[in-house]
């Protein structure tokens, strides 16, 4: 993928060729450069008759992971992002107990033609179609394999249906656990914006009609990040997605954890926000034991018209700050690469001026972002990835 800041859009056509005949240099752009491009400039024009790769009939949009399933429990997730409890231990119940009923019944059936030898005529009977193909039409006729089952089953024992999860609906399910709202009225919704997460827009551009953060349209990077977008949108502006808020809000028990290290790093990488300064600004602002941020989960002093912003889970606030400096970078001009003292004046300035008493801000987010820089990896509790090819 090329480096997008040092593209020159000015000289890429409507079809993403790129010709600069004072070099002269030509060549076609991918699809992952425009997408690069639009993110970073925020203009879905540029090459817009870009002709992206449509998907193939064979491949699924929809990706489905067997190893989770539906749980009815609220509380879905332990220890991980997206893993559901362990699997009820009745699992396998109903094909064990159908699987022991045909052998139990193929034997009586061949005993009772055995014993039947002394007629010479005895003929097998002809298989037909039923609509349990192992049971001859008779027994299956005599037989209720629910009513069997349920009466083997322990005392209050439930038997949770195996379904598979798709990618989107994983996503979503996790976001709205940060955003506490329904996860049945956010896929539905998300799915019919998006036929059902198959359509060019959503693939080829990750933009959702309607999805917007901070008064701009979003075209993301990714199909995790639009998705955020989107259940953001629907918590904080669900009348913009012709949603009802009646039955939209929830409590489910979530719960963030204290791991914020963790949770700025991935939310940061995410979002293409340099988790380094996201964590300075925290720190400075809260340093993760003020009132505000253990009351409001509001990691950084954000407001709205109204006063102090409150949010439901502590991730819902560092998504928000992530937020907040994209707004910054792009009224500034600058790309979120650029980390120079000059430009993070420049953020103060927007975020916390001097007239409201911050003249210590921009020297602290500085100094710690300038410590946190010297290792990274380490502070974040990361090892780092080293080339071994020949060592």
């Amino acid at each position: 993928m090329r480096d997008v800041t040092k593209i020159d859009i000015s000289k890429i056509d409507s079809y993403g060729k790129y010709i600069d005949l004072d070099i002269p240099e030509m060549y076609y752009l991918k699809a992952e450069d425009i997408i690069a491009l639009r993110r970073y400039h925020n203009n879905p024009n540029i090459a817009k008759d870009f002709q992206f790769p449509k998907p193939t009939n064979e491949v699924s949009h929809s990706r489905s992971n067997p190893n989770y399933k539906v749980a009815t429990d609220k509380n879905k997730y332990n220890n991980g992002r997206y893993r559901t409890k362990t699997p009820p231990i009745i699992k396998y119940g109903r094909r064990l107990i159908v699987g022991g009923l045909v052998v139990v019944f193929s034997f009586g059936v061949y005993y009772t033609i055995s014993n039947a030898g002394q007629k010479k005529d005895v003929e097998t009977p002809a298989i037909v179609a039923t609509a349990n193909p192992f049971l001859s039409p008779h027994i299956q006729d005599d037989i209720n394999i629910d009513d069997i089952i349920e009466s083997t089953l322990p005392e209050n024992a439930t038997i949770e249906p195996n379904e598979e999860v798709s990618y989107e609906r994983e996503i979503i399910n996790h976001y709205c656990d940060i955003y506490q709202i329904n996860p049945d009225v956010a896929y539905e919704t998300l799915s019919n914006l998006t036929d059902n997460f198959t359509s060019e827009d959503f693939l080829a551009n990750y933009h959702i009609n309607g999805v917007t953060c901070k008064g701009r349209d979003v075209y993301a990077s990714s199909e995790e990040e639009i998705l955020l977008y989107a259940v953001r949108c629907l918590k904080q502006l669900p009348e913009q997605l012709n949603v009802s808020s009646s039955n939209l809000y929830i409590k489910n028990g979530y719960s963030s954890g204290v791991d914020y290290k963790k949770q700025i790093s991935d939310i940061s990488k995410l979002m293409g926000v340099d988790r380094a300064l996201i964590y300075a600004i925290c720190q400075s602002e809260c340093n993760f034991n003020s009132d505000l941020f253990l009351n409001g989960k509001n990691p950084a002093g954000i407001r709205t018209e109204e006063g102090w912003w409150h949010f439901d889970t502590t991730e819902e606030g560092f998504i928000e700050i992530c937020a907040e400096v994209i707004k910054y970078y792009q009224k500034i001009d600058r790309p979120l690469t650029d980390l120079s003292y000059d430009t993070l004046s420049k953020v103060r300035d927007i975020h916390a001026p001097l007239s409201d008493g911050n003249e210590y801000w921009l020297d602290n987010v500085w100094s710690i972002l300038q410590s946190i820089k010297e290792n990274e990896n380490e502070f974040f509790n990361e090892q780092e990835q080293h080339n071994n090819l020949g060592r």
